[in-house]
């Protein structure tokens, strides 16, 4: 082949790229806009109608028609020959094809025709003649779908959250039963489980399985898992291997994860509440600190000391434990802990904590404590009170009858034993009281109304008196019966008692009580 040969070849191949190029965009155009057909109808249409892979459906849609195009346009690429027709057709007149078919030959005609193709070749301007265009139509076609395609992917609609929730749901079920295949196979290559256990966890799962791919909406999925941890749940009480235990307890962590979040936040509230009503009462609030620090045998020690000291307690202060018991037992979630607080409040009626109850409240106190996975708090919450009475103080002359005292200025003192008989050290006379009064108590700030004497109502029994002094420090109050105050005390309790909490049989403690203190 002669170098003019190679010349025109070349010449003819330059503008088959071009030419192949064209062809390209042409394919691509046109693939493209059909996809975007396409994919604006498949969004139109998820709008009304739930279809969460509209959007993925129509982005391999439009991926393919641009790979598609590509492939396609290679099938037309037109041969060398069908180049040089092309190319004759922008002014060289049948040259470049003449040229094509005349290689090889050595007549003198055909070195003639290849020097005159070759002169028109080297004139000829390609780009210009051979232009890169877009049909105008096929690009306003674009852009309208393009813009509508955006829109219908950009409009919030009911169904379009239908279809991402159920996305979402579909998702969730799918990585759960993907941790349910994966434990189902640790569970049977694990050598601490017999094959009845083994068997059991197997149908376990596989039902959660179908109970799973059924759920129609999060709610259904929430609680089908919670179901499912419910049932580890109840085998892993009945298994005493730790490592067993520990097994189930893995596997409800990973099967709900927000569960296990959510059992860590309620063992925690239900350490803070045992404590909190542990420390309400002094009998109890050793039990409350040993919880606080969180070390098995503070608490193992705290539950005998309690045991012990039962046996040395009255009905009213067994009474007092077992209402602390009881109500730590009424603020807890956990059913194990709730039912063997209430238990132990039980027992302590009759003298003693059983060593089956306590061991268990350890237990269950030590698994509370661990799930909760909280530090120690620092120092203890401890409550006190402390009540002062108040003592009547007048300077001047003043009697009282009852058992009370009143100190003044003066030496005078009285007192008076209930009998009738009263004396008054500090004054030249004693004087005589009334049998049928009874005790007397000094209630500072009591009066009211006028200052004069009140009579008692309770009984019919004592009268109340108020004194003042006209110089000296002096404090206004009321001397009033004590039978009075102890039936006012009782009637107080006894209605408190309407509508509490509190066990029955402790009412009955506290009402006979006030009923033999009140004769």
């Amino acid at each position: 082949m002669s170098d003019k040969e190679k010349q025109i070849i070349y010449f003819i191949k330059k503008a088959g790229r071009r030419i192949k190029i064209q062809i390209v965009l042409n394919k691509v155009t046109k693939g493209l806009l059909i996809a975007l057909v396409l994919s604006t109808l498949l969004c139109l249409i998820s709008l009304f109608i739930p279809f969460y892979e509209s959007v993925f459906l129509s982005l391999f849609f439009i991926s393919s028609s641009l790979i598609g195009g590509l492939i396609i346009a290679l099938f037309y690429f037109p041969s060398i020959k069908e180049q040089g027709i092309i190319l004759d057709s922008i002014g060289l007149k049948e040259r470049a094809s003449t040229a094509l078919e005349l290689i090889g030959r050595d007549e003198d005609y055909a070195i003639i025709q290849r020097e005159d193709a070759l002169d028109y070749l080297e004139k000829v301007d390609i780009k210009k003649g051979l232009p890169l265009r877009i049909n105008k139509k096929l690009l306003i076609g674009i852009g309208v779908f393009l813009i509508l395609f955006i829109t219908f992917i950009l409009v919030p609609t009911p169904a379009k959250g239908v279809a991402k929730n159920a996305h979402e749901l579909e998702k969730k079920k799918n990585e759960v039963s993907k941790v349910l295949q994966e434990e189902k196979k640790k569970i049977e290559d694990n050598k601490e489980l017999s094959k009845e256990d083994k068997k059991k966890l197997s149908e376990i799962i596989e039902k959660s399985k179908l109970e799973i791919n059924k759920a129609n909406n999060e709610s259904d999925l929430k609680k089908t898992l919670e179901r499912i941890d419910k049932k580890l749940e109840q085998l892993e009480k009945e298994k005493d291997n730790n490592k067993i235990r520990n097994s189930l307890e893995e596997l409800r962590n990973k099967l709900n994860p927000k569960a296990a979040e959510e059992r860590k936040l309620n063992n925690k509230k239900d350490i803070d509440a045992i404590k909190d009503k542990l420390n309400g009462s002094e009998k109890t609030n050793e039990l409350a600190k040993a919880i606080e620090s969180g070390k098995d045998e503070d608490v193992n020690k705290a539950l005998n000391n309690l045991n012990n000291s039962l046996k040395s307690m009255g009905d009213l202060e067994k009474g007092e434990v077992s209402k602390a018991l009881g109500d730590a037992a009424s603020s807890v979630s956990d059913e194990e802990l709730k039912n063997l607080l209430n238990k132990a409040s039980e027992e302590v009626m009759s003298g003693e904590i059983s060593s089956n109850t306590k061991d268990k409240l350890n237990d269950a106190l030590k698994e509370a404590k661990e799930g909760s996975s909280i530090s120690n708090s620092q120092g203890n919450s401890n409550s006190e009170s402390s009540s002062q009475g108040e003592n009547g103080n007048s300077s001047g002359n003043g009697n009282s009858s009852g058992n009370g005292q009143g100190s003044g200025q003066g030496s005078g003192q009285s007192q008076g034993n209930g009998n009738g008989v009263g004396w008054n050290n500090g004054s030249k006379n004693g004087r005589e009281v009334d049998p049928a009064k009874g005790e007397q108590v000094y209630i500072p700030d009591r009066n009211s109304g006028n200052d004069e004497n009140l009579t008692g109502q309770k009984n019919n029994g004592g009268n109340s008196q108020i004194q003042n002094s006209s110089n000296g420090i002096n404090e206004r109050g009321e001397s009033v019966d004590l039978d009075n105050v102890i039936g006012d005390y009782s009637k107080d309790a006894i209605d408190g008692l309407e509508g509490s909490s509190m066990p029955d049989y402790l009412k009955d403690i506290i009402k006979d009580y006030f009923e033999e203190l009140g004769k």
